[in-house]
C-alpha cells in the first residue's frame, strides 16, 4: 500500500504530464467550477456604422466628401475637433498623416441615424499616395459634451475603403 505522501506525488506529477501534454485534467464535480461571465470573449464592436467615399481618385485640392452612414437606431458622436484621421498605406500598414491642431476638443458631433458628410482635401505632398479614412465614435452618450466627456457606453472605429490621390493637380 502506497502512504499518502506518495499518492499525493503521483497526483502531482500525473497533473504536471497532463499540463504538459495540453490535456485537461478531470475534477470531482465538487471542484468544477464554470467560467467567471468575463473570461468569455468581448463583444464585438457594434455594426451599422460605415464611411463611404465619393470616389476613389482625387487629386491634389480635390475635395473628398467622406459620408459617415449611422445604419443603427441611436446616435453616434464623433469628436467635435479632428473627427477623423487620414491614413496612409506604406510598407504594408496604415499609419497617421498629421492632421489638424485641435485648441480645444469642442463639442462633440451629433449624427443621428442616417448620414453626416464630412469633407477633406488632399495636399500636393500625398500625390501618389494610397489613403483612408478612420472614424472613432462613440454611442450612448450624453448630447451638448466634449466626447471624452460626455459619459459613452463604448467606442469602436471605422474606416473607408482606400483611395488615391493622383500625381497631376487639378
Amino acid at each position: 500500500m502506497l502512504s499518502c505522501s506518495t499518492q499525493a506525488l503521483r497526483r502531482l506529477l500525473l497533473a504536471l504530464v497532463l499540463v504538459l501534454v495540453g490535456a485537461p485534467i478531470a475534477h470531482s464535480q465538487e471542484e468544477k467550477a464554470e467560467d467567471p461571465p468575463e473570461a468569455k470573449a468581448p463583444p464585438a464592436p457594434p455594426s451599422g456604422v460605415a464611411l463611404d467615399l465619393s470616389r476613389s481618385m482625387y487629386a491634389p485640392g480635390d475635395l473628398a466628401e467622406v459620408t459617415v452612414n449611422n445604419n443603427r437606431k441611436d446616435s453616434v458622436f464623433l469628436a467635435g475637433c479632428g473627427s477623423y484621421q487620414i491614413e496612409l498605406f506604406e510598407a504594408e500598414t496604415y499609419s497617421p498623416v498629421p492632421g489638424e491642431h485641435c485648441v480645444s476638443e469642442g463639442e462633440a458631433i451629433e449624427v443621428p441615424p442616417g448620414t453626416h458628410t464630412l469633407a477633406y482635401t488632399p495636399g500636393p505632398e500625398l500625390s501618389g499616395k494610397i489613403l483612408r479614412v478612420s472614424v472613432s465614435f462613440g454611442w450612448g452618450c450624453e448630447a451638448g459634451r466634449e466626447l471624452s466627456q460626455a459619459r459613452c457606453a463604448d467606442f469602436a472605429t471605422v474606416s473607408s475603403s482606400s483611395f488615391r490621390v493622383s500625381r497631376k493637380g487639378k
